[in-house]
């Protein structure tokens, strides 16, 4: 379990305001949500990641505690506004949001083969059922075990909204779009059903491991960019641990 009673923590129980993706969010019956940002609380070599995003049971609630932080000083900022979506993108998860998600990255234009509205509405009932403390073990499954490319490809969406919304280049955008959408393409499509499936696939490497510039196109497309040096993204998104 993770420990963070010794932190310095404002938490949020009625509404939270995601600033990375820009939208309201209602915070589900007994949870407790702490949107640090960047923050030098926490043992980041330690954590071996630029960001997190913690989800904990609370005993004398009967519900979750949700945090969410960054590294401080991220730089170049596209990096740090990445992370910063991407993290975001897993709280969707847990509180159900993502149909939320689906909309906001179909109206931005980004469309992924994962991204299916039914599995996410499916999805998202199953994290309210979970809050609502009237789940199955096949709606904790789909939620909190959900195969680790998936998870890590709809926070990836998130970070990619992100970046969008807080007007990046969209060269920057479209290189960090095809990367995510070059691994992401796996059988996905039972995921959502079949829990068992779900763990059995828990040793396969995420989206965040396993995307790395090593092809010399995208080498070159990244070394030609201005505004700082891209590979940062990468970097993240093959350490970020599970």
């Amino acid at each position: 379990m993770y420990r963070y009673d010794h932190l310095d923590l404002e938490w949020e129980t009625k509404e939270l305001v995601l600033p990375g993706i820009g939208i309201k969010l209602d915070v589900p019956p007994r949870a407790r949500i702490c949107h640090l940002g960047q923050s030098n609380q926490f043992d980041w070599e330690k954590e071996n990641s630029a960001g997190i995003c913690v989800p904990q049971p609370n005993f004398k609630t009967g519900g979750y505690d949700f945090i969410i932080a960054r590294k401080k000083d991220l730089e170049p900022a596209f990096y740090d506004t990445f992370v910063m979506g991407h993290e975001e993108g897993h709280l969707l998860n847990y509180i159900g949001g993502l149909e939320i998600l689906y909309d906001q990255s179909k109206h931005l234009g980004l469309e992924f083969p994962f991204m299916n509205i039914f599995d996410l509405k499916k999805s998202d009932e199953s994290a309210k059922k979970i809050h609502q403390k009237r789940y199955n073990h096949q709606d904790f499954a789909r939620v909190w075990k959900k195969d680790n490319l998936l998870k890590e490809s709809l926070a990836d969406v998130a970070g990619l909204v992100t970046l969008i919304k807080q007007e990046f280049p969209d060269k920057m955008v479209e290189i960090i779009r095809k990367e995510v959408e070059q691994r992401s393409l796996k059988p996905l499509e039972k995921l959502f059903d079949m829990p068992e499936y779900t763990y059995a696939q828990g040793k396969r490497k995420s989206v965040i491991q396993s995307i790395e510039p090593k092809s010399t196109k995208l080498k070159t497309d990244l070394s030609n960019l201005e505004n700082g040096n891209l590979i940062q993204i990468s970097d993240y998104l093959r350490k970020r641990k599970d």
